[in-house]
This record gives C-alpha cells, sequence and structure tokens, in this order.
C-alpha cells in the first residue's frame, strides 16, 4: 500500500507538529523513499490537503528534507513538489559539485596511496540513499590517519585548496589532539568546503567520558563502492558515528537529516542492531546511542532495533533528565540546546559513568598543562584559563 499522509495539520501546526504520530508518518514515508524500501515498483508517495501543503513544505525546507521530500510527492502531490521543486534542484546541484571534487580527490589520494575514510554526508549519500541528490550535502569529510595527514595536507594544495584558519579557541594542535578537522576551500571557490578528520567520534568530551576505538574502526571499513578508493565506515559503525554527531552537536546543524540518515541506513541495509549496542556499551556511548536511536525510532522508525534499544535504555532517572532537554516533540519544534548554560548540562546528561562526568567537569576547568599549552600556544596559568572560561565563555 502506498503510503498517503491527507489528515490536516495546518494552521495549528505552522511551528509544531500536531502528534509525533503524525510526523512520524510523513518522516517514515521519505526514509522509504530514501532507500527505495516501498515494496516492488514505485517508493512511496506523499500527498497532502491542499491547505498543508504551505506550512509542510516551510518546515521540510527549515529542516533540509526538501529534496527528498520531493521525490515521495512528485508523483501522486504536483503542487506539494511545485513548492519544493527549487530547493531539490538546488540541493541536486550542488551534491553533484561536491560529488564531482570528491572524485578528484580520490583519484589524487589514490595516486598517492593514501587511505582515506568517508564519513556522513558523503559516506551514507552513496551507500544508503538509492540516488545521492536526495540527500543535501554542504561540505566533504574525510577521514585520515595521523601519520598521514601531512601528506593529504598537501595533496589538496597541489588541487588548488587553501586551508582555513579555525576560530582562536581551536588551534591546529588542539583540533589533532581533539580529534578535530582541518576546513580547506578551492582558491577559486569553485568546490565547497573539504574537512580533513583526525577521527569519527571528535571533540573533547568524548576524549574524556568515552573510548571509541579508532583503529578497529579502520580494520573494519568498506569500499565505499566498487573500484572505489575511498573507504566508508562500517554499517554498524556509521550508526554509531552518525549517532554521536547528532548529540554532540546538541540536536542542532539540522538533527532531523541524521536521524533521516539512521533511518535510511536501518532500511537500506541489514543491520547487526545487538553489534550496534555492544559497541556502545564497550565505547562508553550507550547513553548517547541510546537517546539518538529511541529519538530517530520514535519519528521515523528503525526496523530491528528494538532489543538493542532495550539493552541500552538507562535508568528512569536518567531518561527523566534526558527528557527535560529532547523529546520527539521539543526535536519538531526546533528546540536549541545549544545556548551556553542548556548546553554542558546536556553534554554531562549523556556521559555512561559518574567518574567520566567528573573528568569532564574537572578537566575542562583545570586542563592538563598540554592541553594549555596546545590552546594558547605558549604556557599560561590554569588560574587564567579558569577566569576565562568562567567570564567570558573561552575553552
Amino acid at each position: 500500500m502506498v503510503p498517503v499522509l491527507n489528515e490536516p495539520w495546518g494552521a495549528r501546526a505552522r511551528e509544531t507538529w500536531r502528534d509525533v504520530g503524525e510526523a512520524r508518518r510523513v518522516l517514515s514515508c521519505l526514509a522509504a523513499t530514501a532507500a527505495d524500501a516501498g515494496g516492488a515498483g514505485a517508493p512511496p508517495a506523499l500527498s497532502v490537503a491542499a491547505s498543508d501543503r504551505g506550512p509542510l513544505a516551510s518546515w521540510l525546507l527549515r529542516n533540509d528534507l526538501a529534496a527528498l521530500a520531493f521525490a515521495a510527492a512528485w508523483p501522486d502531490d504536483a503542487d506539494l513538489a511545485g513548492l519544493l521543486r527549487e530547493a531539490a534542484a538546488g540541493g541536486a546541484a550542488g551534491n553533484l559539485a561536491h560529488l564531482a571534487t570528491l572524485r578528484c580527490i580520490e583519484r589524487c589520494f589514490a595516486s598517492a596511496r593514501l587511505p582515506m575514510i568517508l564519513l556522513k554526508g558523503a559516506a551514507i549519500a552513496s551507500s544508503g540513499y538509492r540516488d545521492p541528490s536526495l540527500r543535501p550535502m554542504t561540505d566533504l569529510d574525510i577521514w585520515i590517519r595521523d601519520d598521514d595527514m601531512p601528506r593529504a595536507v598537501e595533496q589538496l594544495r597541489e588541487l588548488g585548496f587553501r586551508q582555513e584558519a579555525g576560530p582562536p579557541h581551536r588551534p591546529a594542535a588542539l583540533q589533532k589532539r581533539s580529534r578535530g578537522e582541518l576546513v580547506f576551500r578551492h582558491g577559486r571557490g569553485e568546490h565547497g568546503l573539504v574537512e580533513l578528520h583526525y577521527g569519527a567520534f571528535q571533540g573533547w568530551w568524548v576524549r574524556r567520558a568515552a573510548a571509541p576505538d579508532d583503529e578497529a574502526l579502520w580494520r573494519r571499513a568498506v569500499p565505499a563502492g566498487p573500484g572505489r578508493h575511498a573507504l566508508r565506515l562500517s554499517t554498524e559503525d556509521a550508526i554509531l558515528q552518525t549517532a554521536f554527531h547528532v548529540a554532540v552537536n546538541q540536536f542542532g546543524q539540522v538533527p532531523l537529516r541524521g536521524l533521516m540518515d539512521l533511518a535510511v541506513l536501518a532500511r537500506a541495509h541489514s543491520v547487526d542492531w545487538l553489534t550496534v549496542a555492544a559497541r556502545a556499551r564497550d565505547w562508553r556511548l550507550a547513553t548517547v546511542t541510546w537517546l539518538v536511536l529511541d529519538t530517530a525510532h520514535q519519528l521515523v522508525g528503525l526496523p530491528g532495533c528494538e532489543a538493542a534499544l532495550a539493552g541500552l535504555r538507562p535508568a528512569p532517572a536518567r531518561r527523566a533528565a534526558l527528557s527535560a532537554f529532547v523529546t520527539p516533540r521539543s526535536l519538531l519544534a526546533g528546540r536549541d540546546l545549544t545556548r551556553r548554560l542548556r548546553r554542558p548540562a546536556f553534554m554531562m546528561s549523556l556521559v555512561d559513568r559518574r567518574r567520566d562526568g567528573m573528568r569532564v567537569i574537572g578537566r575542562t576547568l583545570w586542563p592538563e598543562r598540554w592541553w594549555i599549552t596546545a590552546r594558547y600556544g605558549r604556557p599560561v596559568s590554569r588560574v587564567r584559563h579558569l577566569f576565562g572560561l568562567v567570564l567570558r565563555g573561552e575553552a
């Protein structure tokens, strides 16, 4: 049966959905379209009442789902598709440019025998979505081993890319230690952003509160496609990395796109969900993984994940604390968790072990001396760091 949404949600839902179940019907339809999981024949179609098309189209545009919704709507709702056509065409053109850049980089790295793992959009667009144009990309994320990073930087420079200076609180030395990224833009501005990553799980929270296994991620990586030089994470590792990325960005930066990625991977591949849960526990990312997967399951549906969610589910008190920050309804309404006071409290609610939380707090306020030197470019007192952190929000 073709899923059709024809219940009104118009005026009362211009800022949020009337209920989560209604949103789930739309989003699961989009996920099935993306993964070509509508059964034999045509993918599922999206159709709405005339009075609902404008508000729904605006919401889809805000959440970077226009291209996918266009593909779902055009067979049965030409009017809704018409509202999304321009954004879908722009997204497709942007993706073509990104993929052309990726092919150029991939050939260059292959010639230089530089291993590379694609992360996030560049990997999931081609491995999960039936058509890469359905998954918008804003940049290319490429993971390079530490020892290979200098050569990778040089190869990009030979292709005409120039490294962009990062923000003052993220100098290059600190980016390396936090498994962050180096950002590049083509000198003529024709190729968009390319980010070379030191790791798949980045930031100081994960360095101090969790323990993802980088070497295991490399061992399990698979070719990004037939005859490709680039690798991508295994499906289970990609789910963990995507869930972490959504959480560490405090469900910001169009989080529904990340949740859609999870739903598409769940439909396009045979996922070993118990392995996902086991690795999450081993890496002390159980709470992070449960929160994001549970939210994605409620909003879009992750077929077969129920046992894994049961194994990762935190205690009732922790679930209550997490619900103060994130619920399916608050996510649909676009609640902002990135404000200065909300962000640290939310990140502390994600730690698996109390002692890891204490380490995060302690080292944020009183970092290691090497951290101080890397952050400020010279040895400075921890008191000065604490002063800047508390009074000016520096870190």
